[in-house]
């Protein structure tokens, strides 16, 4: 059965709020509102839920590039093993946006 989450951008702000992760949970899709000022989010991680580094895959920095009122599919194994993660926005959003987050447990 699917959980979901939501990440946070406040008005003014680019980054959300950190989401919280269940070691027993991958991440398996992002669901953006239709009013999101940016059109890329980049992700950042986190294993102690203080310290959010950003997440390379490939050698790349792992952005999802989106339009507005869209769901993107996520390889599970990209966040998986973090305990926390952020998503920073390419644009100062105009409005608080919030942005749903679908994980699945794994174990």
């Amino acid at each position: 059965m699917s959980s979901q989450s939501v990440a946070t951008i406040a008005a003014s702000g680019t980054t959300s709020d950190a989401v919280k992760l269940s070691a027993t949970h991958a991440v398996h899709a992002v669901a953006f509102p239709a009013a999101m000022t940016g059109t890329a989010v980049a992700v950042h991680g986190s294993f102690d839920g203080v310290t959010f580094l950003p997440v390379y895959r490939d050698g790349a920095a792992y952005t999802i590039t989106f339009v507005a009122s869209s769901i993107h599919q996520i390889n599970p194994a990209i966040l998986f093993g973090l305990s926390h993660f952020k998503l920073v926005s390419n644009g100062t959003e105009a409005a608080e946006r919030k942005i749903t987050i679908s994980h699945e447990r794994v174990l």
